[in-house]
């Protein structure tokens, strides 16, 4: 379980790159998936899976507080997101691209900061 968590953080250190040096790559992914159900589905799925294995899993971590407070805020989020609907989904993402093309490289940053947080928590 915690190599899922170190995989899922290496895979979000290598967006946070993809973001900071070609962000229309993901912003052009997230414009052509965003009127379908499919992004607004795996969005709230995945938030919801990796929540649970980080609550169960902080133990482990050398962060266990700092853990699970991310946990329990990511199961919120998807709880969220859920009661929001889809035109306010398909909005909140419309409007985040925006803020991730202007700021491309505090963004990027941003990601790969958590993605190597991962890392080094479970690693």
């Amino acid at each position: 379980m915690v190599a899922l968590i170190i995989i899922f953080g290496t895979l979000t250190f290598c967006a946070g790159l993809v973001i900071l040096l070609n962000p229309e790559r993901i912003c052009g992914f997230l414009r052509k998936h965003v009127e379908g159900v499919v992004l607004h589905v795996l969005n709230v799925a995945a938030r919801v899976v990796f929540g649970l294995l980080l609550l169960f899993q902080s133990s482990l971590s050398k962060f266990s507080l700092i853990t699970d407070i991310i946990a329990w805020f990511c199961i919120a989020i998807a709880l969220f997101l859920i009661a929001m609907g889809r035109e306010r989904f398909k909005r909140l993402i419309s409007w985040a691209i925006t803020l991730i093309e202007a700021n491309s490289r505090v963004a990027g940053s941003l990601v790969m900061t958590f993605g190597a947080f991962l890392i080094y928590a479970f690693a």
